[in-house]
C-alpha cells in the first residue's frame, strides 16, 4: 500500500523549495488526495455490498410476510437452492474474487435463515442462543478461510449476540459484571484471531476491522470501570467479579495505549484519550453527584476536555507525521 503524505508537509515543501505550481499539484494528487481508482474501488464495494444486503433482506422479509402461505417443502427448498447457488458462486474461478467472497457472506446469512425456518417449522423449543451458537459454529470454517474482512465482522456480531442471549436466557439474574467480562474477553479474542490465522494464509484484515474492534473493546472497558465505580452491592463474590472486570479493563486500556504508540496509529491513540476523558468524567460524577453546581462543572469539563482532546490528538498526529 502506498504511503500517505500529510498535506501540511506538502505545503511546507512548496514554501521551502523551488517547486512549480504544476509539480506541486501533481504531488498533492498523487500522495495526498484520493485518486479516481480509489473512488471506483470504493463504489464497486459499496454497491455490491448494498445489493447483497437488499437481496438478503428481501429473502428474509419474503419468508416473514408469506410464512403461513408457504408449504414446508418450499420453505426449505427455496433456502437450500439459494444456499447452494451462493456456495457454487463462491468457489467458481471464473467470477471476480469480490463477488465470490460476497456470495460466501450471503451463504453465511442463509445458514441462519435455514436454522430459523427449521426451528419454527418443527417447533424444537430451543432457546434463541442455541440457534446463534449453532450458526456461529457452522460458519466459522468459512470465515476462517474467507480472507474477507466483512465476513469476520459478521462472525463477530454472531459471537457477541450468542453470548448476550446466553446470559439473558440461561444465567439471567446474575450480576452484569459476568456479562461484561465475557464480552470484553470475547472481543479481544475476536480481534486477535484473524491476525493469528492470517499468518498461515498471508492475509491481513482491513484496517477498519482493527479500528472497529478496538473501539468496541474500549467501549466495554469504559463500562467495566463504570460498573466498578457505581456498584453499591455488599456481596463479596460480586465485588470480586467487579474488581476482576476493572483489572481486565485497565489492562486493555493501558495495552491499547502502548500498542498505539508502537505502531503509531492515531485512531487507537484517539480511542485511548477519549476513554481517559470519559473515565475522568465518571469519577467527577462519583465525587460531586448530581447537584446544580456539579452540572456546571460537568459542562465546563466537557467543553475544555473536548478542546484538550483535539489538541492532544492533533499534536500527536503532527509529531508522527514529521517522524515519518
Amino acid at each position: 500500500m502506498e504511503k500517505r503524505i500529510n498535506k501540511e508537509m506538502l505545503y511546507s515543501l512548496c514554501e521551502c523549495s523551488s517547486l512549480e505550481k504544476k509539480q506541486f499539484e501533481k504531488l498533492v494528487e498523487e500522495y495526498s488526495c484520493t485518486k479516481v481508482s480509489h473512488w471506483k474501488k470504493f463504489t464497486e464495494y459499496f454497491f455490491l455490498t448494498l445489493g447483497s444486503g437488499f437481496l438478503l433482506s428481501g429473502i428474509t422479509f419474503f419468508f416473514a410476510y408469506n410464512w403461513n402461505n408457504i408449504p414446508g417443502f418450499w420453505k426449505f427448498g427455496i433456502i437450500l437452492f439459494l444456499l447452494i447457488v451462493s456456495i457454487v458462486i463462491s468457489i467458481s474461478r471464473n467470477i471476480k474474487i469480490l463477488v465470490q467472497k460476497m456470495s460466501l457472506l450471503g451463504a453465511s446469512v442463509l445458514v441462519g435463515v435455514l436454522l430459523a425456518v427449521f426451528g419454527q417449522e418443527y417447533q424444537t423449543g430451543a432457546n434463541a442462543y442455541d440457534l446463534f451458537l449453532v450458526w456461529t459454529i457452522a460458519v466459522f470454517s468459512w470465515t476462517a478461510v474467507s480472507e474477507f474482512t466483512p465476513q469476520w465482522l459478521f462472525w463477530s456480531v454472531l459471537s457477541n449476540t450468542t453470548l448476550i442471549l446466553y446470559f439473558n436466557q440461561v444465567v439471567s439474574g446474575s450480576n452484569i459484571s459476568y456479562l461484561f467480562i465475557g464480552l470484553l474477553l470475547l472481543n479481544i479474542f475476536i480481534l486477535i484471531l484473524p491476525y493469528m490465522l492470517g499468518k498461515m494464509q498471508n492475509y491481513i484484515p482491513h484496517s477498519y476491522y482493527r479500528s472497529l474492534m478496538i473501539f468496541v473493546c474500549n467501549f466495554l472497558s469504559v463500562f467495566g470501570v463504570a460498573i466498578w465505580l457505581f456498584s453499591e452491592t455488599g456481596n463479596k463474590d460480586i465485588q470480586m467479579n467487579e474488581v476482576t472486570l476493572l483489572l481486565i479493563s485497565i489492562m486493555w486500556i493501558v495495552g491499547s495505549f502502548y500498542a498505539s504508540l508502537k505502531i503509531k496509529n492515531i485512531l487507537m491513540f484517539s480511542y485511548f484519550v477519549l476513554t481517559v476523558v470519559s473515565i475522568v468524567l465518571m469519577l467527577l460524577y462519583k465525587v460531586l453527584g448530581d447537584s446544580e453546581t456539579s452540572f456546571l462543572i460537568y459542562t465546563l469539563y466537557v467543553l475544555f476536555g473536548t478542546y484538550g482532546l483535539i489538541k492532544i490528538i492533533s499534536h500527536q498526529q503532527r509529531k508522527w507525521s514529521y517522524e515519518s
